[in-house]
């Protein structure tokens, strides 16, 4: 998979307006209008930059979106991608910051795979629109047109992607403890998808975003979102299924792999890559095993006990309807110990890592509260997905999609 693609053709029935909240996280009710499944997304890989631009050059460029935007004013870029720039941001009204992503529309006009880039577009945002907040996936605040870029402005997370911070550590894994803490976050997020009936798709390392760390003695447990929704899919009444080969390998399941039909028990296997690499700090495989027993001679491997073992081989199944469902693993011995881990209820040391600063320019007069204009997919977009290329080999970590995570849903 040097890229993703979607082979969905059938179109979404509409949906009433959703309620969406403004940037100060306010209700507020927007109406989206549905689109239909993307078919391919042309791989990007991100690239970090801690410049900051001069501010003369920011107003005149065509390179980069406005300096002020809609009551925001864009700061210092944070990451960029062939169809997207990651910005921090500001509102005068609002404390903290924002992580705002760009997409050039003229850029992605003049793509082979415009259609479809911009059909990924609209879903991903129609799927953050939808979903209520939720400590473990990363808040769209808002999304728009500004001239020829589509703005979507995001929940802030400060502390990269996953990916950076395992290949920051050395050795490049976690311990246990460290390990289950995460596990059990990723599984809240998913339950919380699948229950919103919304399969991810894409679960990897360079999706999940770090909000915090805590210290505990000897360990460090990090508090984790789930981001990066251009590859998702709403299923149930009203959507088709689920059978598009999209995703990243070696993270993509099986099934995903052979272009049939499937549901949410792909983001399982995703879970079951992401739990090896954490414990292991390499890829279980290059190309997917075809027969079980390798995969459960590959999960033996992994450097822990028993019962962590058995959850990675678990996870690891070839045939989904004897994958270890969510609902076993939430209540499985090995996590219970951190149980109090998605906030905590202990006041442990915990630092919450902060963004980089703004530049000290004022922000903008506009008031707060300004109405939405209606954009090409209705009144709310969300810029395409970066999908990434695969690691090479099995035995190291290299990155396959976005560094510029250390923001927010960065260009993935």
């Amino acid at each position: 998979f040097g890229s993703s693609s979607h082979f969905d053709s059938s179109r979404r029935v509409p949906k009433p307006p959703l309620r969406t909240r403004d940037a100060c996280g306010r209700p507020q009710m927007s109406v989206f209008e549905e689109a239909p499944d993307s078919e391919e997304e042309d791989a990007e890989v991100v690239k970090v930059s801690s410049e900051e631009e001069d501010e003369d050059a920011l107003q005149v460029r065509s390179d980069v979106p406005p300096l002020r935007f809609r009551g925001y004013r864009r700061g210092q870029e944070l990451g960029s991608g062939a169809s997207g720039k990651v910005f921090l941001c500001h509102r005068k009204d609002c404390t903290g910051g924002f992580a705002v992503k760009a997409v050039d529309l003229r850029r992605l006009q003049l793509s082979p795979n415009a259609e479809r880039e911009y059909t990924s577009l609209c879903r991903e945002v129609e799927i953050l629109k939808s979903l209520p907040p939720h400590q473990a996936i990363v808040q769209l605040i808002d999304a728009f047109e500004e001239g020829h870029w589509f703005l979507l402005v995001l929940e802030l997370v400060g502390g990269g992607d996953l990916f950076t911070v395992l290949t920051s550590r050395e050795p490049p894994q976690l311990k246990e403890r460290e390990a289950s803490f995460v596990l059990r976050q990723l599984a809240n997020g998913l339950t919380f998808l699948h229950s919103s009936l919304v399969i991810h798709r894409d679960l990897k390392l360079e999706n999940i975003l770090v909000a915090s760390e805590r210290r505990e003695q000897h360990l460090v447990l990090y508090s984790v979102k789930i981001t990066d929704f251009g590859l998702s899919k709403s299923v149930g009444v009203g959507f088709s299924a689920a059978h598009s080969v999209v995703g990243t390998r070696p993270y993509t399941a099986p099934e995903v792999e052979l272009g049939g039909e499937y549901d949410f028990s792909a983001d399982l296997w995703c879970l079951g890559v992401v739990l090896f690499i954490l414990l292991a700090g390499h890829f279980p495989f290059e190309r997917t095993p075809k027969q079980q027993a390798e995969l459960e001679r590959i999960a033996q491997g992994v450097k822990g006990g028993r019962v962590v073992r058995s959850i990675v081989a678990g996870l690891l199944r070839l045939d989904p309807k004897t994958r270890l469902t969510l609902e076993a693993l939430s209540s499985h011995e090995w996590l219970q110990d951190t149980a109090d881990g998605d906030g905590g209820d202990r006041p442990k040391r915990q630092r919450r890592v902060p963004p980089p600063p703004f530049p000290a320019s004022p922000a903008p007069e506009t008031p707060g509260g300004a109405e939405r204009p209606n954009g090409a997919c209705g009144g709310v977009e969300r810029p395409n997905g970066v999908a990434a290329p695969a690691p090479a080999r099995p035995g190291a970590l290299r990155n396959g999609g976005a560094c510029a995570a250390a923001a927010a849903a960065a260009a993935e």
